[in-house]
């Protein structure tokens, strides 16, 4: 099962700002999960990050989540930190929204969905 969607909130906020237009933000992520093999239950997966292409992050969900991440210079880490400043801040801040505006609501409707799947 897969959702995919255009997020909202903050993260099209962020987006939109012609201060950060440079940046190339797209508030755009999914998340996919398998839940049947042949009629029985999938086994569970170790869900991994993805940023079109697979990332060495786990993310500790039972699914896999796709988004247009903000990535350091070798495309191996998420942005990320409290402790970062100027466009790093940034772009650290970019990704949480990410997560919280488009990945987060995802997830939960996948959740919603593989219930409903499976009874």
């Amino acid at each position: 099962v897969v959702f995919t969607s255009l997020g909202g909130g903050g993260c099209l906020k962020m987006a939109c700002d012609p201060r950060h237009r440079d940046m190339k933000f797209l508030p755009w992520g999914g998340v996919a999960a398998h839940i049947r093999r042949n009629g029985e239950n999938a086994p569970q997966l170790q869900g991994n990050a993805f940023c079109f292409l697979p990332l060495p992050a786990e993310t500790g969900l039972p699914v896999h989540i796709n988004g247009y991440f903000e990535l350091s210079a070798n495309r191996r880490d998420i942005w990320y930190g409290e402790d970062m400043q100027g466009a790093g801040q940034y772009r650290s801040l970019w990704n949480r929204a990410l997560l919280a505006d488009v990945i987060a609501p995802l997830y939960g409707d996948l959740m919603l969905a593989a219930s409903r799947m499976l009874g």
